[in-house]
């Protein structure tokens, strides 16, 4: 299938030429009426043939030396309106007089154009690498192509190489899809545009996915690749897989994923835990799982951000080493098995507290804990703020909770710190003011002694992708 775009604005010519080109088994037409729009067009449909009025508003000369910046096969049909028209001529370029235009004649020069077209790609195969799960080789033609990656989460069908085959064999009738590797639950497939075989949208293989799969699936792609950035791409794709946690369901292109429409400030996410924590501490269990629903399916499913998810999960690892000295397992499938695990968790059992008096002062503690962290609160100052005598409220807190108050306000700045230097590029004097020290200096000694690490080389963890992935729960470890 050729990719064709009409740009003219005059409506009646337009409409002669779509006329005049139409056939769903070779062309997808593309029309642009403003020639403002013309090579944003042409460079989002990644044309293959692009027909030019030149009576445009912007000068037509323009609009093709910007075409010819794009680098993949296409050539240029130009309908003149001037017999003599002074162009420099290229191979890849042809002129038709307007004045002559005619169906056997547009028939015969299109014809020609897609000879010409099928001939530049040709000869020209080129192989390419990728790595994932091992290094995986294809050759590949001069043309255009889309992505696929599948993910399914469903615990016993896996993507072996027969439901893979079985997806290629019923996506046939309007696409070829051409499987790079699967491995266990997730598949990467690849389809040339030219062999895409009537209209096409991603939306329509998603439903087909969907049927074959089932709803415990989702799929990320990437359209109108060029054949020169075409393993480029493939590692893009690799290294955006992890954020298929996010979409279990779903469909989504990589340019959503990478520009979502929610993008919450640390700010925003912290009031929210603050408000699911006051809600455990009052006993009101509903609203609490309410909140704690919100929060992954509206804010962090929303995101498709790492940063966003375990910014949650360090708090609420926090909040289940406080309250019961256990660690939370973080390795779910996807985001909402992770949900439906921790509405079921310990966390949302009541807290027992010998006196109503006595719970509400802890919960005034751990509130004014999780409020002001991030200021030079200590315990002098949460004493002050409930009128009462330091040593009682701290020992109120460590019947409590077996950990003193300015143990529990060190691992929140800690782990807040930890946080920063691995999903902000933030200065290490910025982020120890963040947390709650007033002198860098002291921060710095303090971090190393309690991770190991300076501030600077706990950051460089993170540059080593794969290694960073695999040692993460233990960097957050409290």
């Amino acid at each position: 299938m050729y990719h064709v775009v009409l740009i003219s604005e005059n409506r009646i010519l337009l409409k002669k030429i779509y006329e005049m080109l139409e056939d769903p088994s070779l062309f997808r037409i593309h029309i642009v009426p403003f020639s403002m729009d013309a090579v944003d067009a042409f460079r989002e449909t990644h044309s293959d043939i692009a027909i030019v009025d030149t009576s445009l508003f912007l000068p037509f000369e323009d609009i093709l030396d910007q075409m010819y910046q794009y680098n993949w096969p296409f050539h240029v049909l130009l309908i003149c309106h001037e017999a003599d028209l002074d162009y420099p001529r290229k191979d890849n370029l042809f002129l038709l007089d307007k004045d002559t235009l005619s169906k056997e004649l547009f028939h015969e020069i299109i014809d020609h154009i897609r000879q010409r077209h099928s001939s530049s790609l040709q000869n020209r195969n080129t192989k390419i690498t990728v790595n994932w799960n091992g290094t995986h080789s294809v050759m590949i033609q001069p043309d255009s192509y889309h992505i696929l990656v599948i993910r399914t989460f469903h615990e016993t069908d896996m993507l072996d190489s027969t439901t893979c085959h079985t997806l290629i064999e019923k996506t046939a009738p309007f696409c070829n899809l051409h499987l790079l590797h699967t491995s266990g639950s997730i598949a990467i497939f690849y389809m040339n545009r030219s062999q895409i075989k009537k209209e096409f949208h991603y939306t329509q293989l998603s439903s087909l996915i969907f049927q074959i799969l089932g709803q415990q699936t989702a799929l990320f792609y990437k359209e109108n690749i060029s054949w020169k950035n075409l393993q480029a791409t493939f590692e893009e794709m690799v290294d955006r897989i992890p954020l298929l946690y996010f979409i279990q369901g779903d469909s989504k292109s990589l340019q959503t994923l990478q520009h979502p429409v929610i993008t919450p400030t640390r700010n925003d996410l912290k009031n929210q835990f603050i408000l699911l924590l006051t809600n455990l501490l009052d006993l009101d269990i509903e609203s609490a799982k309410h909140i704690l629903q919100d929060i992954y399916i509206h804010t962090i499913k929303a995101s498709y951000d790492r940063s966003v998810l375990e910014y949650i999960r360090m708090h609420l690892q926090i909040v289940y080493s406080l309250f019961f000295k256990e660690r939370i397992d973080f390795r779910f499938p996807c985001i909402e098995q992770e949900l439906a695990w921790l509405l079921e968790s310990k966390l949302f059992i009541p807290i027992e507290s010998p006196s109503s008096m006595q719970q509400d002062t802890v919960k005034q503690c751990i509130l004014t804990l999780y409020n002001e962290y991030q200021t030079t609160i200590s315990l002098d100052g949460i004493a002050n703020k409930l009128g009462l005598n330091k040593i009682y409220v701290n020992r109120l807190f460590k019947s409590q909770f077996h950990r003193t108050i300015a143990e529990c306000l060190h691992i929140l700045r800690m782990q807040e710190a930890k946080y920063l230097l691995l999903f902000t590029n933030e200065k290490v004097y910025h982020i120890a003011s963040s947390v709650g020290f007033s002198d860098t200096g002291y921060f710095i000694k303090t971090f190393r002694k309690t991770t190991g690490f300076s501030a600077l080389e706990f950051r460089l963890l993170r540059e080593n992708k794969e290694d960073f992935n695999q040692n993460y729960a233990g960097l957050m470890e409290i």
